[in-house]
């Protein structure tokens, strides 16, 4: 088991994943618009001996914001940069992540536009391995930690390169006046990560990270007026044998119109769900 775990280590993922969007699809940089900045702290099974904490910090901006918004009759470039330093259990096995995401916008007319993203990452995993505990430390009575574990160690530390892509479709039809503010927003994706299948060299033996797959769609629609609006979405994730199915679904409620003229004050909301 401990041998799966450390070559076969999980990528570093949220439930919530709307809210880490360059982590399921680098097309997604700059989606939300001219600016995004983000502050991620996790804390869990804190039950067990040590946690899993992950700390991750991100900022996304996009270019030619203005035209973009107002007239889809330009491309837009977005461009983000974003840390997460995560780490999990007894043996302290850690991973700090730093991705750098580059997305063009690409209209096709006034309400669908397409995007295309790039993301390049450079990752650094580690252990502690004086704090596992193996069987052939047990000599017959208690455990004894002097023991030789007769486990050989290639490296407790080491770093790669890797390399991601993924596009987008989004439809945004909108209703603006005075009295009225009604949005049906659409967006389907689909991205790849481990392109480059960097190798995972904790032991002698050597692996490749398998490439990860996802599919992932949401939708914003409001409800009679301009002040109610529901938002499903959903994620699949596929990586080697193993696949992750994320659905869920967020009520909003409105308290401030967005600007009708620039687009750049937006709409404040409570948003609540499963």
């Amino acid at each position: 088991i401990v041998f799966f775990l450390l070559t076969r280590a999980q990528d570093i993922h949220f439930t919530q994943f709307n809210e880490n969007p360059s982590l399921i699809n680098p097309a997604m940089t700059g989606v939300s618009g001219p600016l995004r900045v983000s502050v991620t702290n996790r804390d869990q099974w804190r039950s067990v001996t040590k946690p899993y904490k992950t700390l991750g910090a991100s900022i996304e901006k996009q270019f030619n914001a203005e035209n973009w918004h107002e007239h889809k009759s330009k491309s837009a470039i977005s461009t983000g940069i974003s840390f997460y330093k995560d780490q999990v259990g007894d043996g302290k096995l850690g991973q700090t992540q730093v991705n750098v995401s580059l997305s063009d916008f690409v209209a096709i007319n006034k309400e669908n536009y397409i995007s295309l993203g790039l993301q390049g990452s450079f990752v650094q995993r580690t252990i502690d391995n004086t704090k596992l505990l193996f069987p052939n430390q047990y000599n017959g009575t208690i455990y004894d930690p002097n023991q030789n574990s007769q486990e050989l160690f290639a490296n407790t530390r080491y770093s790669y390169i890797d390399v991601g892509a993924g596009a987008q479709w989004s439809y945004v039809k909108e209703q603006k006046n005075l009295n009225t503010y009604k949005q049906l927003v659409s967006h389907l994706g689909f991205a790849a990560f481990h392109l480059s299948q960097p190798k995972q060299v904790y032991m002698n033996t050597l692996s490749k990270l398998y490439i990860r797959s996802v599919v992932h769609g949401d939708l914003t629609a409001s409800l009679g007026n301009s002040w109610n609006a529901i938002s499903p979405s959903f994620m699949v994730q596929m990586i080697g044998p193993t696949k992750e199915i994320v659905l869920g679904a967020i009520m909003k409620r409105y308290f401030k119109t967005e600007s009708k003229y620039t687009g750049f004050v937006l709409r404040d909301c409570f948003g609540y769900g499963f």
